[in-house]
């Protein structure tokens, strides 16, 4: 599928926007204008395959605005929302309150802000169905720290999915940050390394070769 305008904001690394009329917006970055927009914005990310009254974490989240997209939609989810950005983990009550604004209804479920550290999620152990790290994982400087933080993070049955636009040839650098795209072999066996086994993968848009890999915990 093509990418959406939330997925592009997803995968951009640079959280900058330009703004002409900052008091006008309800929260810095892209936000939807109507219904539809919501509507489209959750078309490209239901494959994460939220189910109600799971229990999910998205680490390096910013604002929630992908997490609140999929709460419209699926109920009663038990939402974590974590960045080291604390400016950005503010901004969580804004997104919900304009999404319910042009929802004209509230959006049920729970939401948490956990601020996080460079090398500590600081999220609770042994408690998530899912943890969700979006255009995250190569922005890591300690990923060894943080993953083997994640795998304990997991109920019994969770599972990890990463986002990531994966390179084409090792070596190839993200656009915006200039950080190296994940090359799959060193990805993977990074993974095993950190006590995880991939059990599915799936692209999301052919010509940027961004993948969405499901992991467990060997």
């Amino acid at each position: 599928m093509k990418l959406s305008l939330v997925l592009l904001a997803l995968l951009t690394c640079s959280a900058a926007v330009g703004q002409k009329k900052k008091m006008e917006r309800p929260y810095a970055g892209y936000y939807p204008k109507t219904t539809e927009d919501i509507g489209r914005m959750y078309e490209s990310l239901r494959f994460y395959e939220v189910k109600e009254a799971d229990k999910v974490a998205s680490v390096g989240a910013a604002n929630g605005h992908g997490e609140v997209t999929v709460a419209a939609y699926v109920k009663n989810v038990d939402w974590t929302i974590q960045d080291i950005d604390t400016i950005a983990l503010h901004d969580l009550s804004k997104v919900k309150a304009w999404y319910e604004k042009l929802l004209g209804e509230p959006i049920t479920g729970s939401f948490v802000t956990i601020a996080g550290e460079e090398k500590k999620t600081n999220l609770p152990r042994h408690y998530f169905d899912k943890i969700i790290l979006a255009n995250v994982y190569h922005e890591l400087t300690d990923r060894t720290s943080i993953m083997k933080d994640i795998y304990g993070a997991l109920n019994d049955t969770g599972v990890v999915l990463i986002l990531e636009p994966m390179a084409v040839k090792p070596g190839d650098l993200h656009g915006g940050c200039k950080h190296p795209k994940l090359w799959a072999p060193d990805f993977l066996a990074e993974m095993k390394s950190f006590g995880f086994e991939m059990t599915d993968k799936k692209f999301t848009d052919s010509h940027e070769f961004v993948s969405l890999y499901t992991f467990v915990r060997r």
